[in-house]
């Protein structure tokens, strides 16, 4: 079982998004704040089959989502080693108070949140949750 990713009923989530997310990702991959996150990303979807949504709404602030991220990986049930990237995006969405959009990749290994701003720039935040067995840990190959 997979814990540590915060899930919106799929119903409330719009599947029709203007952009391409991993084409958006492919253009920051250079990015110096989050660059090495966003090729470690590509990495994780590479040849995967893809769903992508977005989140309805106005968005939400980017302090309010590192303070989720905060709590999260202090409860018992956290586990570092499925996640990718959260320590970063939680000190990224904590430089200034601004809103930010979720746009998901779902895959069969996992599910990636990027957090974007209203102009579409560069992701402020990505977390790569990836999916374990319950009581252990995934093993590199």
């Amino acid at each position: 079982m997979f814990r540590g990713v915060f899930l919106v009923p799929a119903s409330r989530w719009s599947l029709e998004m203007n952009y391409d997310l991993k084409t958006h990702l492919e253009a920051h991959q250079n990015d110096e704040k989050l660059g090495a996150i966003v090729r470690e990303t590509l990495e994780f979807i590479k040849g995967a089959s893809v769903k992508s949504w977005q989140s309805p709404g106005t968005g939400q602030s980017s302090f309010s989502v590192a303070r989720m991220y905060k709590v999260r990986m202090k409860q018992k049930t956290y586990r570092p080693e499925a996640f990718i990237g959260i320590e970063e995006s939680v000190s990224s969405l904590s430089i200034r108070d601004i809103t930010v959009h979720l746009s998901v990749i779902e895959t069969d290994q996992g599910v990636v949140s990027v957090w974007l701003t209203d102009d579409q720039g560069p992701p402020i935040g990505i977390v790569v949750g990836k999916f374990l067995p319950i009581g252990g840990s995934q093993t590199s190959s």
